[in-house]
């Protein structure tokens, strides 16, 4: 009966580890990787954004939902690349398919996420940029 809160706190402690290495990883891809910085200035611009126009919850949940479907293809890429350059440091045809197919999801998802913000600020911009000039 005494080993069941024991492992229960072993648990607990590798849960709470587990949170602290996928902030790491995201740290280190934050510093190694100039697109996920640009996503990075992207996501800012997009929050700053949305706040000044007061965009409406499920605006913002949409927003959310764009920049965390970017964030995540992006990681997924870099950790796709890094895979791949670890089991073939030298060029081989398939490794750099992979690597151009990962690549490519971003691309889509990266789009993907320009339309919703576009569909989302785009016609609160317009009218307060019309607002300002009348």
């Amino acid at each position: 009966m005494g080993k069941a809160p024991q492992r229960h706190r072993t648990r607990w402690r590798h849960e709470v580890a587990s949170f602290g290495y996928a902030i790491q990883g995201i740290r280190e891809a934050l510093l190694s990787e100039p697109h996920l910085r640009f996503h990075a200035l992207a996501t800012a611009t997009v929050l700053v954004l949305a706040t000044w126009l007061q965009v409406s919850r499920h605006d913002w949940a949409l927003l959310a939902l764009a920049v965390g479907a970017v964030w995540t293809a992006e990681l997924m890429n870099t950790a796709v690349e890094t895979i791949i350059d670890l089991v073939s440091p030298d060029f081989h045809p398939l490794a750099g398919r992979a690597k151009d197919v990962a690549a490519g999801a971003v691309l889509l998802m990266a789009l993907a996420a320009v339309v919703v913000g576009l569909l989302v600020l785009g016609p609160p911009l317009w009218a307060k940029v019309v607002a300002l000039n009348s």
